[in-house]
């Protein structure tokens, strides 16, 4: 059987990354007129997805390598690893950024969204 060992130090870190995030994230649905909540909910991610990622990909990784993983599990892991190690830096990790650096005062707002704050 194919698996990582259970005292490995991804499991934990993926499950924390994970845990974190969503303890981060339904806070803002309950009160969407917090801005507390809604700056923590923006920001939280920007830490804890490239932490998650990673380890998400390193496991993955470890058990790819593994010459004892069966053919399917390998062409899964193939997703993941592809998932993690391309679209998330590329495409989802960016678009964190977007949300979360402005709140922490480290990118400026574009004027397009403040002309549409004005309006509405």
């Amino acid at each position: 059987m194919v698996r990582l060992p259970t005292n490995h130090w991804t499991g934990p870190i993926i499950l924390s990354s994970w845990a974190v995030t969503e303890i981060c994230r339904y806070p803002m649905y309950m009160f969407p007129t917090n801005q507390l909540c809604r700056s923590i909910r923006m920001v939280v991610p920007v830490v804890t997805f490239p932490i998650g990622a990673f380890s998400e990909a390193y496991g993955a990784y470890l058990v790819f390598c593994d010459p004892e993983s069966p053919f399917g599990l390998k062409v899964a892991l193939s997703s993941v690893l592809f998932v993690n190690g391309a679209l998330g830096p590329t495409m989802a990790y960016p678009a964190l950024l977007k949300k979360g650096l402005p709140i922490l005062g480290l990118t400026k707002k574009r004027r397009k969204e403040k002309k549409n704050q004005k309006q509405h």
